[in-house]
């Protein structure tokens, strides 16, 4: 086990643990499923893609998804041809993470993404690997559907029902905040600077200001 592994186990006070989702809040998940459509369809260009102003594609209105099963068979095509594993890395994540992991916080990666049967092998497998490529530290990997399931300090993420549902499970107050990291359709949550960043290095100042603010 690694050495800093060992500190943050052995330690008699809990550490400062936080909730990290992946897509569109570390890793550009839009910009993967875009690829996806445009090596579909050699005919579409950038421009054919409008704003995504809401966190469903479909109701974003993305060419060639004009219902959730044309999106499940994107993301199907993208699966089996590793594109979970090739996303583009945010800027200055990996970078504000380790600080982040430096510092002593505890990254517990949870993920939704094994919401199709017969892709948990492979979407496992291209998780780690983006996770090991980019160098993104974490301490755990969880694939699980409801992220206020596992209890932390700290939710990072972009949905809004994920947002919201944390919210109220934990309150919307300072003990266990949401922080959110800025997409067009999450911009409902931007009133309060304390839990809405628009960059890592945002988002890395944010995290530290909020483990202090609790005595961790």
């Amino acid at each position: 086990m690694p050495e800093k592994q060992e500190f943050i186990f052995n330690q008699k006070v809990r550490p400062y643990v936080i909730n990290l989702d992946i897509d569109n809040t570390c890793a550009d998940y839009s910009g993967g499923i875009k690829k996806v459509i445009m090596d579909a369809n050699p005919h579409l260009n950038e421009s054919d893609f409008p704003p995504l102003n809401d966190y469903c594609f479909v109701e974003s209105k993305w060419p060639t998804l004009a219902t959730i099963d044309d999106f499940q068979k994107n993301h199907v095509e993208g699966v089996n041809n590793d594109f979970l594993s090739t996303l583009q890395p945010y800027e200055n994540c990996a970078e504000s993470l380790k600080e982040l992991h430096d510092s002593g916080v505890y990254i517990r990666v949870v993920t939704h993404r094994l919401f199709l049967r017969g892709l948990h092998q492979k979407t496992v497998m291209s998780t780690a690997k983006w996770l090991d490529n980019n160098n993104i530290p974490y301490d755990e990997l969880v694939l699980g559907k409801y992220k206020s399931d596992f209890v932390a300090d700290a939710l990072v993420e972009d949905s809004p029902k994920n947002i919201v549902d944390w919210r109220e499970t934990y309150g919307s107050n300072d003990r266990r905040p949401c922080f959110v990291y800025a997409q067009n359709y999450n911009e409902e949550f931007s009133a309060d600077d304390r839990y809405y960043a628009y960059n890592w290095e945002q988002m890395k100042t944010l995290i530290l200001q909020h483990k202090e603010r609790i005595g961790k």
